[in-house]
This record gives structure tokens, sequence and C-alpha cells, in this order.
């Protein structure tokens, strides 16, 4: 979760960033699917270990 919102705050930095003309919209974007795609994997991931009450998708958490 923590990669998760310090990736959030980097994209919002990158976006405030291009509002002033200082950053690419790319390189804003590229950002913008790393921060999606790792929010989708943590979701999936305390989905599925909840259902199936194990790790089946790692998170960094220390084991029970």
């Amino acid at each position: 979760m923590q990669f998760v919102f310090a990736t959030l705050t980097i994209l919002f930095w990158l976006l405030a960033g291009h509002f002033f003309g200082a950053v690419s919209a790319k390189i804003a974007g590229v950002e913008d699917i790393i921060c999606g795609a790792s929010a989708v994997y943590a979701s999936a991931a305390i989905v599925l270990n909840a259902m199936y009450g194990r790790w089946v998708l790692p998170i960094g958490l220390l084991s029970k």
C-alpha cells in the first residue's frame, strides 16, 4: 500500500509540473500507468488473500 500512495504522490507532483509546463504529459502518463497497475495488484492481492485465507499474491506484509 505504501508503494501505491508513494506513486500517487509522485503522480500529483508530475501533473502539477505538467500544468505549469515543466513536465511532459508522457512522463506523467507513464507514472499514471504504474500507479494504476500497482493499485489493481494491491486490491487483487487483498481480495484473493482474504478469500483463500493464505498468501496467494504477496504484498510485502509479514507472515501470520
